[in-house]
């Protein structure tokens, strides 16, 4: 049974939303999301700005050196494909309340983002980055030593914004226990008591990521600038003519504020006899500019 347009929305509206709470860091690298339907492989050109263009002296006579607006893109191939696979009946489909389809797809969502930011994540490695590494102390990490990171990276010559921090659950722990941020008048919000968000903290976007590889290098987060990774998404039709014969419901699910489209099939399978459903986001990644990132490893990490 294919999904009701009222079915389509809720679907639009829960899976995004389940997308970027497994994936929360998405706002802080530079993405790309094409409408339409394309083939896996096919190459979508991601815009990024890089950390900084440098300002210069006026030169009486000459005045200024001007080039092009130092914005650009990068070629990133859509090789990449993750899917839920679920098993539902149609008769549960059409007998579930609004609320439970809404959990239903949010849940498809999450698990989709959680995989994808993982996936992502894997690029902060050392040979990839270049970078040994900020080592940290698990159990005195607290604001002070994201003040440090703070400098580091303007001594970098990063802008002051926008700047991300993602960090694994070892640091997010002692972090919630600084007293300067439980403390609501800090920071104006009492989000880190009752919702385990930070949100700012000393100019970064913080982000906790329940799936930080540690990439065989200790790796416990990491600070970021949008020119470091590039992801781009596209729908895709199943590239094999005979396994597209077999999807009795083939659905695009977008998003109409970013663009991005998840991909609903459904089939029978007579051998098992059941209905099979899967819930698919085609992607691809890639390390830009490996300065734009700084990773955090604990001492054991560090020459990983």
């Amino acid at each position: 049974m294919a999904l009701t347009n009222l079915q389509l929305t809720i679907a639009a509206k829960k899976v995004i939303q389940g997308f970027k709470r497994g994936f929360p860091a998405l706002s802080i690298i530079s993405t790309k999301f094409e409408e339409g339907v394309s083939e896996p492989g096919d190459k979508i050109k991601v815009p990024f700005v890089d950390l900084q263009t440098e300002a210069q002296d006026f030169v009486a006579g000459t005045g200024y050196t001007f080039k092009e607006f130092d914005s650009t893109g990068v070629d990133v191939a859509l090789d990449k494909n993750k899917g839920v696979p679920l098993t539902i009946t149609d008769k549960q489909m059409s007998e579930m309340a609004e609320n439970a389809l809404e959990g239903y797809f949010e849940q498809m969502g999450m698990i989709l983002g959680l995989a994808v930011f993982k996936d992502v994540n894997s690029l902060v490695t050392k040979a990839l980055v270049g970078d040994d590494g900020t080592t940290v102390a698990l159990d005195t990490f607290d604001a002070s030593e994201v003040n440090k990171l703070r400098r580091i990276c303007t001594d970098a010559s990063w802008p002051l914004m926008p700047r991300g921090l993602v960090l694994d659950s070892s640091l997010t722990e002692p972090l919630f226990n600084d007293d300067a941020l439980k403390t609501a008048s800090a920071l104006g919000s009492d989000e880190v008591i009752r919702e385990g968000a930070i949100g700012k903290l000393y100019g970064f976007d913080v982000y906790e990521a329940a799936q930080l590889p540690a990439n065989s290098e200790n790796l416990v987060g990491y600070a970021i600038h949008p020119s470091a990774i590039a992801l781009a998404s596209k729908a895709c039709a199943p590239a094999d003519p005979k396994a597209a014969a077999l999807v009795e419901d083939l659905q695009y699910i977008p998003d109409p504020q970013t663009g991005l489209t998840f991909v609903y099939r459904r089939w029978y399978d007579s051998d098992l006899k059941r209905v099979k459903t899967v819930l698919e986001v085609y992607y691809g990644r890639a390390l830009v500019n490996k300065n734009a990132i700084k990773r955090l490893v604990t001492s054991a990490g560090v020459g990983g």
